[in-house]
């Protein structure tokens, strides 16, 4: 609050107020942006398109919001087998190609283990896209998929989280 009215005092209203108005523009998009929210106990994920709307074979921007609870993680990679990375796969029935980029997860050491593993804790977010196969029929359709993850704290890790998802999506015919 106190940048914003330092911006005013210096500038004035009318030269802050174009700024301004992106802003909320671009927050009211992403409030509008079609989505998705799963949830176990301790993990929410919020998966996010950038539109509504594409054409067949069109590529649309993905945004997915995990929140971990507070004493609670879930793992990163790499991993050894025996574990579950967290991830989000796209039914390929519309989806013929995904990229998503996570974050670095943080080491974490188990004492009791003797190890280190990657994790995720608290508020993160995964980018990329999805590109949608150019053979499927224009109309509504749903963005189907799935959030894979194993939600753990320094006590015990629950099973492994598979977590479906749909957002609706309407297809127009490619150009």
């Amino acid at each position: 609050m106190q940048i914003r009215l330092n911006l005013f005092h210096r500038f004035g209203l009318a030269a802050c107020a174009p700024i301004f108005l992106a802003v909320l523009a671009a927050s009211a998009r992403a409030a509008d942006s079609p989505a998705a929210v799963v949830k176990s106990e301790n993990v929410t994920v919020k998966v996010m398109l950038g539109s509504g709307a594409a054409a067949a074979g069109g590529r649309l921007p993905v945004v997915v919001n995990f929140s971990v609870a507070p004493g609670w993680h879930i793992y990163g990679a790499p991993l050894p087998p025996d574990f579950t990375v967290t991830r989000v796969n796209f039914d390929k029935e519309i989806v013929g190609q995904q990229s998503l980029t996570f974050p670095p997860p943080t080491p974490l050491k188990f004492a009791a283990l003797n190890q280190t593993y990657p994790v995720y804790q608290g508020n993160f977010a995964a980018s990329g896209a999805v590109t949608l196969k150019p053979t499927i029929s224009a109309g509504p359709h749903e963005l189907k998929g799935n959030v894979e993850f194993q939600e753990c704290n320094d006590l015990e890790c629950k099973m492994p989280q598979s977590l479906p998802f749909a957002i609706p999506l309407n297809v127009r015919q490619a150009r």
